[in-house]
Protein backbone atom coordinates (compact mmCIF):
# COMPACT_ATOMS: atom_id res chain seq x y z
CA UNK A 1 0.00 0.00 0.00
CA UNK A 2 1.67 3.75 -0.39
CA UNK A 3 0.41 7.18 0.46
CA UNK A 4 0.24 9.70 -2.82
CA UNK A 5 -0.93 13.01 -2.91
CA UNK A 6 -1.37 15.93 -0.21
CA UNK A 7 0.02 14.85 3.02
CA UNK A 8 -1.68 17.90 5.05
CA UNK A 9 -3.22 17.47 8.14
CA UNK A 10 -7.31 17.67 7.31
CA UNK A 11 -9.36 19.99 9.42
CA UNK A 12 -11.00 18.34 12.54
CA UNK A 13 -14.93 20.08 12.37
CA UNK A 14 -17.20 19.76 15.25
CA UNK A 15 -19.04 16.07 15.13
CA UNK A 16 -16.31 14.85 12.88
CA UNK A 17 -19.06 15.73 10.18
CA UNK A 18 -20.05 18.71 8.41
CA UNK A 19 -23.57 20.32 9.45
CA UNK A 20 -23.89 17.80 12.84
CA UNK A 21 -23.96 19.75 15.94
CA UNK A 22 -21.70 18.86 19.01
CA UNK A 23 -24.34 18.07 20.91
CA UNK A 24 -25.05 14.97 18.80
CA UNK A 25 -21.81 13.08 20.38
CA UNK A 26 -22.96 11.28 24.02
CA UNK A 27 -21.00 9.78 26.22
CA UNK A 28 -23.53 6.97 27.02
CA UNK A 29 -22.79 3.86 24.62
CA UNK A 30 -23.15 0.31 24.97
CA UNK A 31 -19.61 0.04 23.96
CA UNK A 32 -17.22 -1.93 26.83
CA UNK A 33 -15.50 0.81 28.86
CA UNK A 34 -17.11 3.57 26.34
CA UNK A 35 -15.02 2.68 23.12
CA UNK A 36 -15.24 2.52 19.48
CA UNK A 37 -16.08 -0.27 17.33
CA UNK A 38 -12.14 -1.11 16.65
CA UNK A 39 -10.91 -1.30 20.63
CA UNK A 40 -14.17 -4.24 20.97
CA UNK A 41 -12.61 -5.78 18.00
CA UNK A 42 -8.97 -5.25 19.45
CA UNK A 43 -10.49 -7.15 23.03
CA UNK A 44 -11.40 -10.07 20.92
CA UNK A 45 -7.41 -10.07 19.10
CA UNK A 46 -6.41 -10.56 22.60
CA UNK A 47 -8.71 -13.24 23.77
CA UNK A 48 -8.13 -15.31 20.46
CA UNK A 49 -5.18 -13.65 18.31
CA UNK A 50 -5.24 -17.18 16.27
CA UNK A 51 -8.79 -17.71 15.61
CA UNK A 52 -9.44 -17.19 11.94
CA UNK A 53 -10.99 -13.48 11.60
CA UNK A 54 -11.59 -12.97 7.89
CA UNK A 55 -11.64 -15.21 4.80
CA UNK A 56 -11.89 -15.05 0.96
CA UNK A 57 -10.19 -15.11 -2.41
CA UNK A 58 -8.23 -17.73 -1.17
CA UNK A 59 -6.58 -15.33 1.77
CA UNK A 60 -7.19 -16.10 5.72
CA UNK A 61 -6.44 -13.98 7.94
CA UNK A 62 -5.88 -14.80 12.02
CA UNK A 63 -7.35 -11.65 14.05
CA UNK A 64 -4.00 -11.00 15.35
CA UNK A 65 -2.68 -10.50 11.16
CA UNK A 66 -5.86 -8.31 10.38
CA UNK A 67 -4.99 -6.97 13.32
CA UNK A 68 -1.24 -6.26 12.67
CA UNK A 69 -2.19 -5.41 9.36
CA UNK A 70 -4.94 -2.90 10.29
CA UNK A 71 -2.75 -0.94 12.80
CA UNK A 72 -0.21 -0.46 9.75
CA UNK A 73 -2.86 1.44 7.45
CA UNK A 74 -4.27 3.44 9.97
CA UNK A 75 -0.85 4.70 10.72
CA UNK A 76 -0.48 5.43 6.58
CA UNK A 77 -3.76 6.34 7.28
CA UNK A 78 -2.58 9.41 9.94
CA UNK A 79 -0.18 10.08 7.37
CA UNK A 80 -2.80 11.22 4.52
CA UNK A 81 -4.14 13.47 7.25
CA UNK A 82 -6.87 11.37 8.88
CA UNK A 83 -6.99 12.39 12.75
CA UNK A 84 -10.47 11.92 14.88
CA UNK A 85 -13.74 12.55 12.88
CA UNK A 86 -12.22 12.45 9.01
CA UNK A 87 -14.48 11.08 6.69
CA UNK A 88 -12.44 8.70 4.51
CA UNK A 89 -14.13 7.82 1.07
CA UNK A 90 -13.35 3.90 1.34
CA UNK A 91 -13.60 2.95 -2.68
CA UNK A 92 -12.88 -1.14 -2.37
CA UNK A 93 -14.95 -4.08 -3.56
CA UNK A 94 -16.09 -6.42 -1.03
CA UNK A 95 -12.68 -8.21 0.01
CA UNK A 96 -10.91 -8.90 2.63
CA UNK A 97 -9.16 -5.70 1.79
CA UNK A 98 -11.97 -3.87 2.61
CA UNK A 99 -12.65 -5.29 5.63
CA UNK A 100 -8.36 -4.41 6.38
CA UNK A 101 -9.69 -0.34 5.24
CA UNK A 102 -12.57 0.15 7.52
CA UNK A 103 -11.47 -1.04 10.78
CA UNK A 104 -7.85 0.99 9.84
CA UNK A 105 -9.79 3.94 8.64
CA UNK A 106 -11.47 3.03 12.42
CA UNK A 107 -8.29 3.05 14.05
CA UNK A 108 -7.07 6.50 12.90
CA UNK A 109 -10.17 7.86 14.39
CA UNK A 110 -12.08 8.24 10.86
CA UNK A 111 -15.16 7.96 9.64
CA UNK A 112 -15.54 5.66 6.64
CA UNK A 113 -17.74 6.43 3.84
CA UNK A 114 -18.35 3.43 1.47
CA UNK A 115 -18.75 4.18 -2.26
CA UNK A 116 -19.77 1.66 -4.87
CA UNK A 117 -17.06 2.53 -8.08
CA UNK A 118 -19.90 1.74 -10.56
CA UNK A 119 -21.55 4.71 -9.53
CA UNK A 120 -22.09 7.67 -11.98
CA UNK A 121 -18.76 10.22 -11.40
CA UNK A 122 -21.41 13.20 -10.59
CA UNK A 123 -22.89 10.51 -7.98
CA UNK A 124 -19.20 10.19 -6.73
CA UNK A 125 -18.04 13.64 -6.73
CA UNK A 126 -21.57 14.56 -4.20
CA UNK A 127 -21.14 11.91 -1.62
CA UNK A 128 -17.25 13.08 -1.40
CA UNK A 129 -18.04 16.61 -1.61
CA UNK A 130 -20.93 16.19 1.20
CA UNK A 131 -19.36 14.15 3.43
CA UNK A 132 -16.45 16.47 3.22
CA UNK A 133 -14.14 13.35 3.18
CA UNK A 134 -10.96 14.72 2.02
CA UNK A 135 -8.75 11.26 1.82
CA UNK A 136 -9.41 8.39 -0.62
CA UNK A 137 -8.74 4.95 0.32
CA UNK A 138 -8.99 2.57 -3.05
CA UNK A 139 -6.97 0.13 -5.27
CA UNK A 140 -6.22 2.55 -7.96
CA UNK A 141 -5.96 6.50 -8.39
CA UNK A 142 -9.02 8.77 -8.61
CA UNK A 143 -11.89 7.81 -10.92
CA UNK A 144 -12.73 10.87 -13.79
CA UNK A 145 -14.56 13.09 -12.55
CA UNK A 146 -13.35 13.53 -8.69
CA UNK A 147 -10.26 15.91 -9.94
CA UNK A 148 -10.07 18.90 -8.17
CA UNK A 149 -11.34 18.02 -5.02
CA UNK A 150 -8.12 18.11 -3.09
CA UNK A 151 -8.12 14.17 -1.95
CA UNK A 152 -5.09 12.64 -0.22
CA UNK A 153 -4.94 9.39 -2.84
CA UNK A 154 -4.12 6.03 -0.26
CA UNK A 155 -3.95 3.18 -2.38
CA UNK A 156 -4.28 -0.23 -1.91
CA UNK A 157 -2.12 -2.75 -3.34
CA UNK A 158 -4.08 -5.68 -4.61
CA UNK A 159 -3.58 -9.21 -2.75
CA UNK A 160 -1.92 -6.99 0.19
CA UNK A 161 -0.43 -8.93 3.37
CA UNK A 162 -2.08 -8.47 6.62
CA UNK A 163 1.25 -6.65 7.85
CA UNK A 164 4.39 -8.48 7.69
CA UNK A 165 6.12 -6.30 9.95
CA UNK A 166 5.82 -5.94 13.84
CA UNK A 167 6.89 -3.57 16.80
CA UNK A 168 5.84 -0.37 17.00
CA UNK A 169 4.66 0.56 13.47
CA UNK A 170 2.01 -2.34 13.87
CA UNK A 171 0.78 -1.93 18.23
CA UNK A 172 -2.85 -0.66 18.56
CA UNK A 173 -3.57 3.06 18.53
CA UNK A 174 -4.14 4.66 21.51
CA UNK A 175 -7.62 6.79 20.36
CA UNK A 176 -10.16 4.41 22.12
CA UNK A 177 -13.47 6.90 21.57
CA UNK A 178 -16.36 7.15 23.28
CA UNK A 179 -18.65 5.37 20.87
CA UNK A 180 -20.43 8.09 20.36
CA UNK A 181 -18.21 9.11 17.32
CA UNK A 182 -19.46 9.05 13.69
CA UNK A 183 -18.24 5.53 12.61
CA UNK A 184 -19.72 5.34 9.12
CA UNK A 185 -21.56 7.98 6.94
CA UNK A 186 -23.96 5.74 4.86
CA UNK A 187 -25.75 7.69 1.46
CA UNK A 188 -29.01 6.54 0.51
CA UNK A 189 -32.09 7.84 -1.67
CA UNK A 190 -33.10 11.67 -1.33
CA UNK A 191 -36.63 12.85 -2.47
CA UNK A 192 -35.24 16.09 -3.36
CA UNK A 193 -33.16 14.20 -6.15
CA UNK A 194 -29.91 14.30 -4.19
CA UNK A 195 -28.92 11.51 -2.08
CA UNK A 196 -29.17 12.07 1.66
CA UNK A 197 -25.75 10.25 4.23
CA UNK A 198 -26.61 9.13 7.54
CA UNK A 199 -24.07 9.47 9.84
CA UNK A 200 -24.08 6.59 12.58
CA UNK A 201 -22.49 6.38 15.94
CA UNK A 202 -19.76 3.35 16.84
CA UNK A 203 -22.44 2.51 20.04
CA UNK A 204 -25.21 1.54 17.40
CA UNK A 205 -23.10 -0.28 15.40
CA UNK A 206 -21.74 -2.43 18.61
CA UNK A 207 -25.81 -2.25 19.73
CA UNK A 208 -26.29 -4.29 15.92
CA UNK A 209 -24.17 -7.57 17.06
CA UNK A 210 -23.62 -7.12 21.17
CA UNK A 211 -26.15 -8.56 24.10
CA UNK A 212 -28.57 -9.64 21.28
CA UNK A 213 -30.47 -12.74 20.57
CA UNK A 214 -32.53 -12.82 17.79
CA UNK A 215 -29.23 -15.03 15.88
CA UNK A 216 -26.58 -16.63 17.69
CA UNK A 217 -23.36 -14.54 18.35
CA UNK A 218 -19.61 -16.06 19.16
CA UNK A 219 -16.58 -17.38 18.44
CA UNK A 220 -18.69 -20.45 16.39
CA UNK A 221 -20.25 -18.03 14.19
CA UNK A 222 -19.14 -17.97 10.62
CA UNK A 223 -21.12 -14.66 9.05
CA UNK A 224 -21.07 -14.32 5.15
CA UNK A 225 -20.60 -10.68 3.62
CA UNK A 226 -22.40 -10.71 1.18
CA UNK A 227 -23.96 -7.26 0.67
CA UNK A 228 -22.27 -4.29 -1.37
CA UNK A 229 -20.39 -2.49 0.53
CA UNK A 230 -22.39 0.72 0.32
CA UNK A 231 -25.55 -1.21 1.36
CA UNK A 232 -25.93 -0.85 5.08
CA UNK A 233 -26.64 -4.52 5.54
CA UNK A 234 -22.83 -4.69 5.12
CA UNK A 235 -22.59 -3.94 8.75
CA UNK A 236 -24.18 -6.71 10.38
CA UNK A 237 -22.38 -8.80 8.35
CA UNK A 238 -19.17 -7.27 8.49
CA UNK A 239 -18.93 -6.81 12.95
CA UNK A 240 -21.30 -9.71 13.65
CA UNK A 241 -18.16 -11.92 13.63
CA UNK A 242 -15.59 -9.82 14.56
CA UNK A 243 -17.25 -8.33 17.49
CA UNK A 244 -17.88 -11.56 19.07
CA UNK A 245 -14.67 -13.86 18.15
CA UNK A 246 -16.19 -15.34 15.09
CA UNK A 247 -15.60 -14.88 11.31
CA UNK A 248 -16.38 -13.20 8.41
CA UNK A 249 -16.30 -15.17 4.98
CA UNK A 250 -16.29 -12.48 2.11
CA UNK A 251 -18.06 -13.44 -0.94
CA UNK A 252 -16.53 -12.34 -4.75
CA UNK A 253 -17.31 -9.05 -5.41
CA UNK A 254 -20.23 -8.21 -8.09
CA UNK A 255 -22.90 -10.74 -8.34
CA UNK A 256 -22.29 -14.13 -7.84
CA UNK A 257 -24.09 -16.84 -9.53
CA UNK A 258 -26.21 -18.76 -6.94
CA UNK A 259 -24.15 -21.92 -7.68
CA UNK A 260 -20.84 -20.66 -6.54
CA UNK A 261 -22.55 -18.63 -3.74
CA UNK A 262 -23.79 -22.31 -2.66
CA UNK A 263 -19.95 -24.04 -2.81
CA UNK A 264 -18.56 -21.02 -1.11
CA UNK A 265 -21.47 -21.55 2.02
CA UNK A 266 -20.61 -25.28 1.87
CA UNK A 267 -16.69 -25.00 1.87
CA UNK A 268 -16.57 -22.11 4.96
CA UNK A 269 -19.13 -23.73 6.71
CA UNK A 270 -21.00 -20.80 6.75
CA UNK A 271 -23.39 -20.51 9.61
CA UNK A 272 -25.54 -16.97 9.28
CA UNK A 273 -26.67 -15.67 5.87
CA UNK A 274 -28.76 -12.45 5.43
CA UNK A 275 -30.51 -11.82 2.20
CA UNK A 276 -32.72 -9.36 0.54
CA UNK A 277 -36.63 -10.51 0.31
CA UNK A 278 -36.08 -10.37 -3.52
CA UNK A 279 -33.01 -12.91 -3.36
CA UNK A 280 -34.87 -15.02 -0.77
CA UNK A 281 -37.34 -15.88 -2.88
CA UNK A 282 -35.38 -16.67 -5.72
CA UNK A 283 -32.91 -18.93 -3.58
CA UNK A 284 -35.93 -20.78 -2.33
CA UNK A 285 -37.35 -21.00 -6.04
CA UNK A 286 -34.08 -22.10 -7.92
CA UNK A 287 -31.50 -22.82 -5.61
CA UNK A 288 -32.84 -23.87 -2.10
CA UNK A 289 -30.30 -26.92 -1.41
CA UNK A 290 -28.02 -23.12 -1.24
CA UNK A 291 -29.47 -22.38 2.70
CA UNK A 292 -30.22 -26.36 3.03
CA UNK A 293 -27.56 -26.70 5.76
CA UNK A 294 -27.77 -22.95 7.05
CA UNK A 295 -28.40 -22.68 10.49
CA UNK A 296 -29.63 -19.14 10.79
CA UNK A 297 -31.12 -17.15 7.35
CA UNK A 298 -32.32 -13.55 7.59
CA UNK A 299 -34.62 -11.83 5.31
CA UNK A 300 -35.88 -8.43 4.61
CA UNK A 301 -35.87 -5.15 3.47
CA UNK A 302 -39.23 -4.83 1.87
CA UNK A 303 -42.50 -6.86 2.64
CA UNK A 304 -41.94 -10.75 2.59
CA UNK A 305 -43.83 -13.20 0.70
CA UNK A 306 -45.50 -15.67 2.88
CA UNK A 307 -45.28 -18.01 0.00
CA UNK A 308 -41.87 -18.11 -0.32
CA UNK A 309 -41.26 -17.73 3.86
CA UNK A 310 -43.75 -21.11 3.91
CA UNK A 311 -41.77 -23.23 1.40
CA UNK A 312 -38.39 -22.32 2.71
CA UNK A 313 -39.42 -23.51 6.16
CA UNK A 314 -40.74 -26.96 4.71
CA UNK A 315 -37.57 -26.98 2.73
CA UNK A 316 -35.16 -25.80 5.39
CA UNK A 317 -36.13 -27.79 8.80
CA UNK A 318 -34.72 -26.59 11.64
CA UNK A 319 -33.26 -22.99 10.18
CA UNK A 320 -33.74 -20.18 12.60
CA UNK A 321 -35.40 -17.79 9.91
CA UNK A 322 -35.34 -14.03 10.51
CA UNK A 323 -37.43 -11.29 9.33
CA UNK A 324 -35.07 -8.26 10.02
CA UNK A 325 -36.47 -4.86 9.80
CA UNK A 326 -35.06 -1.72 9.74
CA UNK A 327 -34.11 1.89 8.37
CA UNK A 328 -30.47 2.81 7.69
CA UNK A 329 -31.36 5.71 10.79
CA UNK A 330 -31.77 2.59 13.25
CA UNK A 331 -28.32 0.47 11.83
CA UNK A 332 -29.26 -1.65 9.91
CA UNK A 333 -31.81 -3.79 12.40
CA UNK A 334 -34.42 -1.74 14.59
CA UNK A 335 -36.33 -4.98 15.18
CA UNK A 336 -36.83 -9.28 14.17
CA UNK A 337 -39.31 -11.72 14.34
CA UNK A 338 -37.91 -15.25 14.41
CA UNK A 339 -40.60 -16.81 12.22
CA UNK A 340 -41.61 -20.68 13.21
CA UNK A 341 -42.71 -23.07 11.18
CA UNK A 342 -47.14 -23.10 11.35
CA UNK A 343 -47.01 -19.17 12.45
CA UNK A 344 -48.01 -17.81 9.10
CA UNK A 345 -50.61 -18.45 7.27
CA UNK A 346 -51.98 -17.34 3.44
CA UNK A 347 -53.48 -14.03 3.62
CA UNK A 348 -51.37 -12.70 6.50
CA UNK A 349 -48.34 -10.80 6.56
CA UNK A 350 -45.24 -11.63 8.28
CA UNK A 351 -45.13 -9.50 11.40
CA UNK A 352 -41.33 -7.06 11.83
CA UNK A 353 -41.59 -8.55 15.60
CA UNK A 354 -40.06 -6.61 18.68
CA UNK A 355 -37.13 -4.09 18.88
CA UNK A 356 -33.75 -5.69 19.23
CA UNK A 357 -31.84 -5.22 22.59
CA UNK A 358 -31.03 -1.13 23.74
CA UNK A 359 -33.89 -0.07 21.45
CA UNK A 360 -37.15 1.93 21.57
CA UNK A 361 -40.30 1.81 19.48
CA UNK A 362 -43.34 3.85 20.05
CA UNK A 363 -46.26 4.06 17.69
CA UNK A 364 -48.02 7.36 17.26
CA UNK A 365 -50.39 9.49 15.35
CA UNK A 366 -50.00 12.64 13.52
CA UNK A 367 -49.67 14.89 15.88
CA UNK A 368 -46.91 12.62 18.14
CA UNK A 369 -49.38 10.91 20.41
CA UNK A 370 -49.67 7.15 21.77
CA UNK A 371 -52.23 4.78 20.05
CA UNK A 372 -53.49 2.12 21.24
CA UNK A 373 -52.67 -1.50 21.08
CA UNK A 374 -53.55 -2.63 17.73
CA UNK A 375 -54.24 1.16 15.69
CA UNK A 376 -52.00 1.87 13.36
CA UNK A 377 -49.79 4.60 13.52
CA UNK A 378 -45.98 5.47 12.61
CA UNK A 379 -43.41 3.99 14.03
CA UNK A 380 -41.06 6.27 16.17
CA UNK A 381 -37.57 4.47 16.93
CA UNK A 382 -35.28 5.37 19.80
CA UNK A 383 -32.13 4.15 21.77
CA UNK A 384 -28.35 3.07 21.05
CA UNK A 385 -29.02 2.22 17.81
CA UNK A 386 -30.54 5.45 16.22
CA UNK A 387 -28.06 7.62 13.89
CA UNK A 388 -25.84 11.22 14.46
CA UNK A 389 -28.30 12.93 11.66
CA UNK A 390 -28.03 13.95 8.27
CA UNK A 391 -24.55 15.02 6.92
CA UNK A 392 -25.38 18.95 5.78
CA UNK A 393 -28.60 19.37 6.21
CA UNK A 394 -29.70 19.93 9.80
CA UNK A 395 -33.30 21.01 8.43
CA UNK A 396 -33.81 17.36 7.43
CA UNK A 397 -31.98 16.34 10.74
CA UNK A 398 -34.06 18.47 12.75
CA UNK A 399 -38.06 17.04 11.32
CA UNK A 400 -37.06 13.97 11.42
CA UNK A 401 -34.85 13.25 14.62
CA UNK A 402 -37.15 14.60 17.40
CA UNK A 403 -36.20 14.93 21.16
CA UNK A 404 -37.71 12.56 23.54
CA UNK A 405 -41.45 13.12 24.79
CA UNK A 406 -41.53 10.18 27.03
CA UNK A 407 -38.13 10.31 29.09
CA UNK A 408 -39.50 12.98 31.74
CA UNK A 409 -36.49 15.15 30.54
CA UNK A 410 -34.16 12.76 28.71
CA UNK A 411 -31.55 13.93 26.28
CA UNK A 412 -32.60 10.68 23.84
CA UNK A 413 -33.73 11.29 20.18
CA UNK A 414 -36.42 9.42 17.77
CA UNK A 415 -36.36 8.86 14.42
CA UNK A 416 -39.50 9.18 12.77
CA UNK A 417 -39.21 5.85 10.47
CA UNK A 418 -42.29 7.44 8.30
CA UNK A 419 -43.41 3.60 8.15
CA UNK A 420 -47.10 2.80 9.63
CA UNK A 421 -47.25 -0.19 11.74
CA UNK A 422 -49.61 -1.64 14.49
CA UNK A 423 -48.44 -3.19 17.62
CA UNK A 424 -50.40 -5.99 18.40
CA UNK A 425 -51.37 -7.44 22.28
CA UNK A 426 -48.44 -9.51 23.04
CA UNK A 427 -45.76 -6.92 21.81
CA UNK A 428 -45.38 -7.47 18.30
CA UNK A 429 -45.50 -5.55 15.36
CA UNK A 430 -46.85 -5.60 12.12
CA UNK A 431 -45.65 -3.59 8.56
CA UNK A 432 -48.75 -1.83 7.24
CA UNK A 433 -47.57 0.90 4.48
CA UNK A 434 -45.80 4.01 4.03
CA UNK A 435 -46.63 7.71 4.71
CA UNK A 436 -44.78 9.13 1.39
CA UNK A 437 -43.23 7.96 -2.33
CA UNK A 438 -40.52 5.86 -1.11
CA UNK A 439 -40.34 2.68 -2.20
CA UNK A 440 -37.94 -0.92 -1.70
CA UNK A 441 -36.24 -2.30 -4.95
CA UNK A 442 -34.13 -5.83 -3.85
CA UNK A 443 -33.52 -4.19 -0.29
CA UNK A 444 -32.92 -0.71 -1.13
CA UNK A 445 -34.31 2.43 -0.02
CA UNK A 446 -35.42 4.56 -3.27
CA UNK A 447 -37.30 7.58 -3.57
CA UNK A 448 -39.28 7.86 -6.66
CA UNK A 449 -38.57 11.37 -6.54
CA UNK A 450 -34.74 11.14 -7.33
CA UNK A 451 -35.33 8.81 -9.67
CA UNK A 452 -38.01 11.41 -11.41
CA UNK A 453 -35.48 14.12 -10.79
CA UNK A 454 -32.79 12.29 -12.80
CA UNK A 455 -35.31 11.43 -15.69
CA UNK A 456 -36.96 15.15 -15.73
CA UNK A 457 -33.18 16.88 -16.76
CA UNK A 458 -33.36 14.67 -19.91
CA UNK A 459 -33.88 17.28 -22.94
CA UNK A 460 -36.25 14.86 -24.66
CA UNK A 461 -38.62 14.46 -21.46
CA UNK A 462 -41.63 16.74 -20.62
CA UNK A 463 -43.33 14.85 -17.87
CA UNK A 464 -42.14 11.74 -15.71
CA UNK A 465 -43.33 9.17 -13.25
CA UNK A 466 -42.34 6.26 -11.76
CA UNK A 467 -43.68 3.02 -9.94
CA UNK A 468 -42.50 0.00 -8.90
CA UNK A 469 -43.79 -3.37 -11.23
CA UNK A 470 -42.74 -7.19 -11.10
CA UNK A 471 -40.37 -8.19 -13.19
CA UNK A 472 -39.77 -12.10 -13.89
CA UNK A 473 -39.60 -14.63 -10.80
CA UNK A 474 -41.26 -11.94 -9.35
CA UNK A 475 -38.84 -9.38 -9.09
CA UNK A 476 -39.57 -6.18 -8.22
CA UNK A 477 -38.45 -3.85 -10.85
CA UNK A 478 -38.32 0.34 -11.10
CA UNK A 479 -40.59 1.68 -14.03
CA UNK A 480 -40.11 4.72 -15.47
CA UNK A 481 -42.97 6.60 -17.88
CA UNK A 482 -42.19 9.48 -19.68
CA UNK A 483 -43.61 12.20 -21.65
CA UNK A 484 -41.60 13.42 -24.80
CA UNK A 485 -40.86 16.46 -25.21
CA UNK A 486 -41.23 16.32 -28.90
Amino acid sequence: MTVKGETARVEVREAGLPGLLAARRRAETSCPGGVGIHRVFEEQVRRSPQAEAVVGAGQRWSYEELNRGANDWARRLRAAGVVVGTPVAVALERSVEFVMGVLAVLKAGGVYVPLATEYPAARLRHMVEDSGARVWLGREGLPAGLEGLGLANVTVAVGAEPGARSGNETADLEWRGTGGEAAYVMYTSGSTGRPKGVAVPHRAVVRLVRGQDYVAFGPEQRFLLLAPTAFDASTFELWGGLLNGGTCVVAPPGLPELEALEELIRAERVTCVWLTAGLFNQVVEQRPSMLAGVPQVITGGEVLSVRHVQRALEQWPGVRLVNGYGPTEGTTFTCAHWIEPGTVAAGEAVPIGRPLANTRCQVVDEQGELVPTGVVGELWIGGEGVALGYVNDAELTAAKFVPDRWGGGSEERWYRTGDYVRCRADGVMEFVGRKDGQVKVRGYRVEVGEVEAELGQHPGVRGCAVGVAEGAGGVKVLVGYVVSAG
